[in-house]
């Protein structure tokens, strides 16, 4: 082998023409370091705690997952709390705004409206005054407060969309405790639909039980959540006045002297088995015997109280006028008729021989304290006609233990509508008898 010695200082690189380039060359060997004379190539022993290696600082060791994870907190703290934030509301509001509303309206459409009393007085021609009473059921373990709302009344269930209120009353506001609420509204109301009103005096006067719908969206507060506007419905059972049954006609007297030329009075009767008190004002009433008109009578002041609230404490009139009008007691009222007592004769020894005379009583005018007519009223007693059955025979026989005198009138004008000179002379005989007896030439 050859060997191949790099050029020196003084000697000159290869140039291009040359046969071989400088990186044809091989490297230039190393030199050998001689150590000075005396040293010798021994190795130098190491120290045991050489031999070991170091302990890392704890900068230089791996990090744990506990210390990455606060690094990562303390950097991005604010991006976690937005995010807790963000998944809180997430939970929490369709709790609030979703489920609690939800539970509340359930709730409520638990709880069970009584009415335990009920006034409707002061009519007039588009408005009324109201007094309710009633007791809130509820079930529920918590306590909210039903804020004061506007419910509307519905005759029916409610279920008809079509269906108009017929008035609109305030609810006040209530706390609603588990078990029985008391509630009390008392105020005027005016008629929203005139027609609803008189749908709703019809079934008052003349069905036996018919139902009323409230309805409306009180606000339910419950502790610090927000306040929900809920549904309110309530169907509510009432009795009606049963088109009068138990009407009855008594006391009747045939006056012949009365400024007004009225010539039947007496005393009426009506029943109330419902907890509705009533006023209804001055009825006029036609009276009708298989159609033919006999007559027209008066009873004013009508104004009827439940039969419980008779029972119990029985409202006594403090006007003596007044009381003198209505009997003295409640659902007992005056009467004051003109009639054709001829024609009541009539009927009832020709048509009708066992004297006793089917009357039709048929609703003609009812009208307020200032006189003023009350349609609706009107309406609901045209629609609701009354048969009573009228005892000719024993309004004859009273009148014989009481004035003679007033038999024979009526007897006299019997024969004369008859044309029947012998009833006329019986008439005559009774009423010189009735004469007599009542200035006691008759019995010494």
């Amino acid at each position: 082998m050859v060997d191949q010695k790099y050029p020196t200082a003084d000697q000159k690189y290869p140039t291009a023409d040359h046969k071989h380039s400088y990186a044809d060359l091989p490297p230039p060997p190393l030199e050998e370091h001689k150590l000075p004379e005396g040293f010798q190539h021994e190795p130098v022993p190491l120290e045991p705690e050489e031999l070991t290696s170091p302990t890392p600082s704890v900068d230089e060791t791996e990090p744990t997952f506990r210390t990455k994870a606060k690094r990562h907190c303390a950097r991005w703290w604010w991006l976690h709390l937005l995010v807790g934030i963000l998944i809180f509301l997430i939970i929490l509001l369709p709790i609030i705004y979703v489920a609690v509303p939800k539970i509340a309206q359930q709730a409520l459409d638990k709880a069970k409206l009584n009415i335990t009393s009920e006034e409707l007085t002061d009519p007039r021609p588009d408005s009324f005054h109201i007094a309710l009473n009633s007791t809130v059921h509820s079930s529920s373990p918590f306590k909210p407060i039903l804020k004061s709302f506007n419910a509307s009344l519905y005759i029916g269930n409610g279920s008809d969309s079509n269906a108009k209120p017929f008035a609109y009353v305030t609810i006040p506001q209530m706390k609603v405790n588990p078990g029985d609420n008391v509630m009390y509204l008392e105020q005027d109301v005016s008629i929203a639909n005139m027609d609803a009103f008189v749908a709703y005096s019809k079934q008052v006067l003349g069905s036996e039980e018919f139902q009323m719908a409230i309805k409306g969206r009180p606000g339910l507060k419950l502790g610090g959540l927000p306040t929900y506007t809920l549904n309110f419905k309530q169907v509510v059972t009432q009795k009606g006045l049963n088109k009068l049954s138990g009407f009855a006609i008594n006391n009747i007297t045939l006056p012949t002297n009365e400024t007004d030329g009225a010539n039947l009075l007496g005393i009426v009767t009506m029943q109330n088995p419902t907890l509705l008190a009533l006023t209804l004002g001055n009825v006029t009433m036609d009276l009708y015997v298989n159609g033919e008109k006999i007559g027209t009578s008066l009873i004013p002041h009508v104004a009827l109280e439940p039969e419980k609230s008779n029972a119990a404490t029985p409202k006594v009139a403090t006007n003596t006028s007044l009381a003198a009008t209505t009997g003295g007691t409640p659902n007992t009222f005056a009467l004051r008729g003109w009639v054709d007592l001829g024609k009541i004769l009539s009927l009832a020894t020709l048509n009708y021989t066992n004297m006793i005379l089917p009357v039709d009583v048929l609703g003609q005018d009812v009208r307020g304290a200032q006189n003023e007519t009350l349609s609706y009223f009107t309406s609901a007693l045209k629609a609701t006609p009354i048969r009573y059955d009228l005892d000719v025979g024993k309004v004859i026989t009273n009148l014989v233990n009481s004035d003679l005198n007033q038999v024979g009138l009526a007897t006299r004008t019997l024969g004369d509508q008859l044309g029947d000179d012998v009833c006329s002379a019986v008439g005559s005989m009774l009423e010189a008898m009735g004469v007599a007896c009542g200035n006691g030439t008759l019995l010494g």
